[in-house]
């Protein structure tokens, strides 16, 4: 099914897949050529119900992205992402949103994402003569723009409403990139008020129901992994100050609106839990990369499928009821090693 009507006026905000890489963790996505890419390793043949269909309208950067393009192909049953699963992702097969739109749910979903590699919250507010953020970047602004001037007009090829459609927010990381190093964290208020902003203009358009994930230890990374160094506990530290503004500025608006329901998702468990215990999840070490199974990392920035599983299913049990369902049949659902805490700074 194509979009004759909406592709005008979306094309000039879309960049396509093929766009520039835009930050040094997306250029990790380079370093991948020639590694195999293993998406169809493993069959997922769970019996779903037929009941009513969900809506998930995903935001955020490399960490989320499964490639659509809002100007051609739309969500079908038979296609619930818009392009073949797993998609173009970051993780060398199936994304966190993969997961929950094809394993783990007892409900039919359709997945209209928005997510590009590189994506900041705002572009004007990070971007750096240092570090710029390129005027192409689709930021979480742009990508809400998206979404609200076409399928936050409920079409018929997205007949959501405010009791199955569900808001689904991952970013920030590359903002951090651009802030860790800096003398004063104030900008991190500035970006938060920013993403309460554009949760507020999916609010107006009907979404009462919103999952936020917080930022991920990113410099648990191969890239990023070097506790010793200054750079590490700074990166740890600006995480840990922006995802507490973010708690704080979630929950003073769930109270301000009343009518919404919200689950604030740690991604840190689920990255702590692999990188403490990587044979656990078939890998040699926690600091292998390019191998989308038997490594816990896709290339030296991206989390590779056994991550983005676990992320999934701390999504599924904090947001504890449909659409998400965790199967006793996937061992991670029912036994997952704790995380030991970690001191970063």
């Amino acid at each position: 099914m194509k979009l004759t009507t909406i592709a005008t006026a979306l094309a000039a905000f879309w960049v396509v897949s093929g766009s520039p890489v835009e930050t040094l963790e997306d250029q990790a996505l380079e370093q991948t050529e020639g590694v195999k890419d293993l998406s169809g390793v493993e069959e997922w043949d769970i019996e779903k119900p037929k009941v009513k269909r969900a809506y998930i309208f995903a935001f955020g950067d490399s960490y989320t992205r499964t490639g659509w393009d809002p100007t051609c192909e739309v969500p079908t049953d038979e296609n619930p992402i818009a392009n073949p699963l797993p998609g173009i992702t970051s993780s060398g097969g199936l994304n966190w949103l993969g997961f929950l739109v094809s394993v783990f749910n007892d409900h039919p979903i359709w997945l209209y994402n928005y997510a590009r590699g590189g994506a900041v919250v705002k572009r004007e507010l990070v971007s750096t003569k240092e570090k710029p953020v390129k005027e192409s970047t689709m930021d979480f602004v742009i990508q809400v723009d998206m979404f609200v001037n076409a399928v936050g007009h409920k079409p018929d090829w997205a007949p959501w409403d405010s009791s199955n459609g569900i808001a689904a927010i991952w970013v920030g990381g590359n903002d951090i990139f651009r802030t860790f190093a800096l003398a004063n964290l104030d900008v991190h208020k500035e970006v938060v008020a920013e993403y309460i902003n554009q949760v507020n203009r999916m609010y107006k358009v009907g979404v009462r129901k919103f999952i936020f994930l917080n930022i991920g230890p990113t410099y648990l990374t191969p890239l990023r992994n070097f506790p010793e160094t200054r750079d590490y506990q700074k990166r740890a530290f600006a995480v840990d100050d922006m995802n507490e503004l973010l708690t704080v500025a979630f929950a003073e608006y769930a109270k301000k609106v009343g009518d919404i329901k919200y689950k604030f998702v740690s991604t840190y468990g689920a990255f702590v839990t692999a990188f403490q215990n990587p044979h656990e999840f078939g890998a040699k070490n926690n600091s292998c990369f390019g191998h989308a199974t038997e490594c816990l990392w896709w290339n030296k920035y991206h989390p590779a499928i056994e991550i983005n599983k676990l992320v999934a299913i701390d999504i599924v049990k904090t947001w504890d009821g449909p659409p998400f369902h965790c199967p006793d049949s996937v061992k991670a659902c029912t036994s997952t090693p704790a995380p030991t805490p970690m001191k970063h700074y």
